[in-house]
Order: structure tokens, then C-alpha cells, then sequence
């Protein structure tokens, strides 16, 4: 395969590498920032280019690192195999991957469509197991690493109208928190980061009522629980009074409580 531009400057520098999958946007992209902001390289991956270019130029203009970006289509085998042969060939050594690459799309189920219900399995399970399959065995060999998972506060709650979306992410929740015990005293850790509803393309792209700006986390303040996630090793984090107030109300109901009230709130959120 042929290697990015700037992929020599990053075998040579002496900067820790951190991979950031869904980094050319919303939580991804603020990730990110705050990452080079801590003095850390990046690979970037998203699914376009341009996107992704931007987003590159920026974190090098601003912050000095060096970065470089991959476009992988995460949906196909293909874009995975993609990053980790990068990985290989260029012989990297990340000692952070975030998979924050993700897809979501409301509506029945009934009425969804096959291939966007396949996408977001695709990307928000697949993609995030094999990447993480294939860049944990160098980090344990090494001894240190972080891994963080985008979870959300919809993997505490069935969420009607985002059927396929929060299931994804419980399983990402599970996924982590074993993966964070199995870990244990290795030097490496993993975190399932859970922030709420956050001001990004993708809350535009499900469409629904306009929330309130004071519900919404910015990516920058998501961004920075990452970090500090990451740092105490911590295998969860909520983000917000509000999702650890939801997350902790769902832990202590009746499952066909939490049903209901999801339903409610989905129906009027998503006029699914």
C-alpha cells in the first residue's frame, strides 16, 4: 500500500503516536485536538479525504505535531485491514487508539434501511473489536497503553427510534469494562467514555426536536473527560450530571420502566 504524506516525520519524531479513528469531526476532531494539545503525533482516520486534510493541517498549523491521515471506509473489512497494515508497514508503536469512529440513524427498525442497519454494526462494533484486536498485543508487549471506546449514555437504556444504535453501544460498554479487567496491572488500560447528547453533525444528521444548547456537552468538554479518562486508567466515564444522573436511574429500575420512559422520551426527541 502507499504510505500517507508525512509518514516519514512520524516514524522519526520523538512524540508519542495516538490513532484516532472519526477524526476529521465532532468528538473525534476535538479528541483529537486536546491529543496534540498534549503533545502527542496522529493518525488520523475518517472515511474522507478531505475531511480529513483539513482537519490534519489544522492540529499541525496550531499545535506543531506532526499528523497524518488515512481515508478507510470503516463499514468493509477493507478499511480496517487498511489502518493496521498502515500500522505495520510503517512499524508505529501507538500508545493511545481511539475508536471514535461511529454511525447512528433514527427510525423504526422495521423501516430502516438493510445497509445502514449493517453500517452501523459494521463500524460501531466490528471496526472498534478488530482495531482494538489488532493494536492491543503491541501495547502489552510494551508494557503501557490506552485504549478509549466511544460508548454513550445510550448503552445504559434501550432507546426506541435508535434501536440498533444503542445496542451497538451496550455492547461497546460490555465489550470495554471486560476488557478493562482483563488488563488489569498490565500497564495497558481501556475505557468506555459515555458522554450524552453532544453538539455535533451527527445529533443534526438524526433530525428530531431542537434541544436546548444547555443540554448539549460541546465536544471540547467531552474531549477533555477523555483525557483524564484515560490518564487514571479508568474503565468508565460519564460525562455530565445529567447522562450519570440518567445512567444511574436505569441501573435501579424496573427493566420495563426504563422501557417505557426511553419510549416516551424517544417519541417526542426522534418522531420516530
Amino acid at each position: 500500500m502507499s504510505r500517507p504524506d508525512g509518514s516519514s516525520s512520524l516514524n522519526a519524531s520523538p512524540r508519542p503516536l495516538a490513532i484516532v479513528t472519526g477524526g476529521s469531526r465532532g468528538i473525534g476532531a476535538a479528541i483529537a485536538e486536546r491529543l496534540a494539545l498534549e503533545n502527542y503525533d496522529i493518525l488520523l482516520v475518517a472515511r474522507q479525504q478531505a475531511g480529513l486534510d483539513s482537519q490534519a493541517h489544522s492540529l499541525r498549523s496550531v499545535f506543531g505535531v506532526n499528523v497524518i491521515s488515512l481515508a478507510a471506509d470503516l463499514t468493509s473489512g477493507a478499511g480496517v485491514a487498511a489502518v493496521l497494515a498502515l500500522v505495520d508497514e510503517l512499524k508505529l508503536k501507538p500508545e493511545i487508539l481511539v475508536n471514535s469512529a461511529g454511525l447512528a440513524a433514527s427510525g423504526r427498525f422495521a423501516n430502516s434501511g438493510r445497509e445502514a442497519v449493517a453500517d452501523q454494526i459494521d463500524v460501531n462494533v466490528r471496526a472498534l473489536t478488530l482495531l482494538t484486536h489488532g493494536i492491543l498485543p503491541g501495547m502489552l508487549a510494551r508494557g503501557r497503553g490506552r485504549i478509549l471506546n466511544m460508548a454513550g449514555v445510550t448503552a445504559f437504556a434501550p432507546v426506541p427510534g435508535l434501536a440498533v444504535h444503542a445496542a451497538t453501544k451496550a455492547f461497546v460498554l460490555s465489550f470495554t469494562e471486560s476488557l478493562s479487567e482483563e488488563l488489569r496491572n498490565s500497564g495497558v488500560s481501556a475505557t468506555a467514555l459515555c458522554p450524552g447528547i453532544s453538539r455535533t453533525d451527527m445529533l443534526a444528521d438524526l433530525g428530531g426536536q431542537e434541544l436546548p444548547r444547555s443540554m448539549l456537552h460541546a465536544p471540547s468538554e467531552v474531549a477533555r473527560d477523555a483525557w483524564e479518562a484515560m490518564q487514571r486508567g479508568e474503565a468508565v466515564r460519564i460525562t455530565g450530571i445529567g447522562p450519570q444522573v440518567t445512567a444511574a436511574w436505569a441501573k435501579w429500575q424496573p427493566r420495563s420502566v426504563v422501557r417505557y420512559v426511553s419510549g416516551v422520551v424517544s417519541r417526542f426527541a426522534l418522531n420516530y
